[in-house]
């Protein structure tokens, strides 16, 4: 059985104690789901904060507690108000001395949603944030949608029997489980682009 040391409790536990994590060399979170789910967040200041980076030769992971999409997770003072706020966003500010321009996001450079590394980080919007992702190809779109109905290989078929056989849209809606208006966005390929 193998195991791994939590980095809060220190005590030596299987790997079924931790949750997977891609963005780790071993795969798995650096803190056990116990620790991760009842160790309080720093909130007295940078210094603290930063005791929860984890700094080496590329990324700068979080440690502390996250979100469930994986990113860092802190109680921050926002404009005299406590809040949560995600751990790039806090880094960003403590690197420039700002919060993010309204509007604006905190995007990574890198693709580790836990890292905080400031020359990793610029601001962008959530357009610039969506292009990067669909450059990198980290955007699922087609079939790679988790509840996605229909199937690369039905988008040719539902545009040939449309334009070369007239079949209605509403006809070939019933057919593959879908509803008109998405046959009318894969028809005029508002949708489904990357299949020709």
């Amino acid at each position: 059985m193998r195991e791994k040391h939590c980095v809060y409790c220190l005590a030596l536990k299987p790997l079924s104690y931790f949750r997977l994590h891609a963005q780790t060399l071993d795969g798995y979170q650096h803190a056990c789901k116990m620790c991760v789910a009842h160790r309080p967040s720093p909130v007295n200041g940078p210094q603290s904060f930063w005791d929860y980076v984890q700094k080496t030769s590329t990324c700068w992971p979080w440690l502390g507690a996250q979100r469930w999409q994986g990113y860092g997770v802190v109680r921050w003072t926002v404009h005299e108000k406590m809040r949560k706020v995600s751990t790039h966003r806090v880094a960003w500010f403590l690197t420039h001395g700002r919060w993010p321009s309204a509007g604006l996001c905190i995007c990574h450079t890198c693709d580790n949603r836990l890292c905080c590394r400031p020359d990793h980080l610029f601001e962008g919007t959530t357009q610039d944030n969506r292009a990067d992702a669909v450059s990198k190809g980290r955007q699922a779109r087609g079939a790679s949608i988790n509840l996605a109905r229909l199937h690369d290989d039905d988008i040719p078929l539902i545009r040939s029997l449309y334009r070369d056989e007239h079949v209605p849209q509403t006809h070939l809606a019933q057919r593959f489980g879908v509803t008109q208006g998405t046959i009318g966005k894969i028809v005029r390929r508002e949708t489904w682009r990357h299949v020709s």
